[in-house]
């Protein structure tokens, strides 16, 4: 059914590591360990596209090239990494992950949404009281009925996403979601994600994705 993009090209400045944050341990495990075992056991993903920086190219083709059909190397921006796992995928869909995001929740809702919409993407609900703030006060309360925080994967129809990105002219977004809709006008359907699935992005996170991963 889809090919999955791991997008594991973090240099781990916020972390505070000094090499790639995927490669972090938690219970023995690498990050990137936890993602590639959830795909490499969905019978419904045909191919695992692992995109890394280029200075870790060696090291995670050592590591983990008997494991993936492609390991290669990203570019200076999210999108430009994107782009080179899209090059090489072959399936009718394309599954967008996270390589630091190490839990995955079921994707049963997820892959009937990209079938029906062909772009979706998983996500939660504000579940916590929204303002909006300026110089570290409160200056007003926001609607939280609307909002959701969005996560990884995110699913598409692979053609759908090649035309997104031949049109993007040079603009930066902070996901493909927002890559499709605003380059395509095009609707991404959210399917319901999980608030254990969270991205290792500072050391408070270890902590709790050590508690979520047990």
């Amino acid at each position: 059914m889809y090919s999955a993009i791991i997008v594991a090209g973090g240099v781990g400045i916020r972390s505070g590591l000094p090499h790639n944050k995927v490669l972090y341990e938690i219970h023995g495990k690498a990050l990137i360990d936890y993602v590639l075992e959830f795909f490499e056991g969905d019978d419904d993903c045909r191919e695992i596209i692992l995109v890394t920086h280029r200075r870790d190219l060696d090291l995670m083709k050592a590591r983990f090239g008997d494991s993936v059909e492609h390991i290669v190397p990203g570019g200076v921006t999210r999108q430009e990494s994107v782009c080179a796992g899209l090059e090489v995928a072959s399936s009718e869909y394309v599954f967008i992950h996270d390589g630091a995001r190490p839990f995955i929740p079921g994707l049963e809702g997820l892959k009937e949404a990209v079938v029906q919409n062909k772009a979706a993407s998983l996500a939660i609900p504000v579940y916590e009281t929204a303002k909006r703030t300026k110089d570290a006060m409160f200056i007003e309360d926001v609607d939280r009925r609307d909002l959701v925080l969005v996560q990884t994967p995110q699913a598409f129809d692979r053609r759908l996403l090649l035309e997104a990105y031949s049109k993007v002219a040079g603009r930066v977004f902070t996901c493909d979601a927002s890559l499709v809709s605003s380059v395509l006008h095009y609707s991404v359907q959210m399917a319901l994600g999980s608030r254990k699935n969270i991205k290792f992005t500072t050391p408070d996170d270890a902590d709790l994705l050590g508690l979520i991963l047990q």
